[in-house]
Protein backbone atom coordinates (compact mmCIF):
# COMPACT_ATOMS: atom_id res chain seq x y z
CA UNK A 1 0.00 0.00 0.00
CA UNK A 2 2.97 2.33 0.57
CA UNK A 3 4.09 2.40 -3.00
CA UNK A 4 0.61 2.49 -4.58
CA UNK A 5 -2.67 2.49 -2.49
CA UNK A 6 -5.06 1.69 -4.90
CA UNK A 7 -2.94 -1.58 -6.46
CA UNK A 8 -4.87 -4.54 -6.24
CA UNK A 9 -8.91 -5.64 -5.26
CA UNK A 10 -9.12 -1.96 -3.69
CA UNK A 11 -13.07 -0.65 -3.93
CA UNK A 12 -15.08 2.05 -2.66
CA UNK A 13 -17.90 1.20 0.30
CA UNK A 14 -21.17 2.07 -0.53
CA UNK A 15 -23.96 2.97 2.01
CA UNK A 16 -24.41 5.83 4.28
CA UNK A 17 -21.95 5.44 6.88
CA UNK A 18 -19.17 4.51 4.55
CA UNK A 19 -18.67 7.68 2.52
CA UNK A 20 -15.12 8.07 2.29
CA UNK A 21 -13.90 4.52 3.41
CA UNK A 22 -12.49 1.94 1.35
CA UNK A 23 -11.81 -2.00 1.56
CA UNK A 24 -8.76 -3.57 0.09
CA UNK A 25 -8.72 -7.68 -0.33
CA UNK A 26 -5.88 -8.93 1.72
CA UNK A 27 -6.19 -13.04 1.71
CA UNK A 28 -8.88 -13.99 3.73
CA UNK A 29 -8.52 -10.57 4.78
CA UNK A 30 -9.60 -7.05 4.49
CA UNK A 31 -8.60 -3.90 5.08
CA UNK A 32 -11.21 -1.22 5.58
CA UNK A 33 -9.39 2.60 5.20
CA UNK A 34 -10.06 6.45 4.93
CA UNK A 35 -7.35 8.47 2.52
CA UNK A 36 -6.86 11.63 3.28
CA UNK A 37 -5.52 12.99 0.33
CA UNK A 38 -4.52 16.68 1.59
CA UNK A 39 -2.38 15.51 4.66
CA UNK A 40 -0.90 12.70 2.84
CA UNK A 41 -2.11 9.82 5.40
CA UNK A 42 -4.05 6.83 5.31
CA UNK A 43 -6.31 6.01 8.51
CA UNK A 44 -6.57 1.98 8.96
CA UNK A 45 -10.06 1.66 10.81
CA UNK A 46 -10.32 -2.23 10.81
CA UNK A 47 -8.41 -5.24 9.76
CA UNK A 48 -10.57 -8.19 9.63
CA UNK A 49 -11.24 -11.52 8.70
CA UNK A 50 -13.84 -12.09 5.67
CA UNK A 51 -17.19 -13.21 6.47
CA UNK A 52 -21.10 -12.24 6.15
CA UNK A 53 -21.01 -9.73 9.04
CA UNK A 54 -17.55 -8.26 8.12
CA UNK A 55 -19.60 -5.02 6.60
CA UNK A 56 -22.03 -4.73 9.05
Amino acid sequence: MEQDLFRGDVKPLKGKGWKGYYRKRAGDYRIIFVVHHERRFIDVSWVVPRSEKTYR
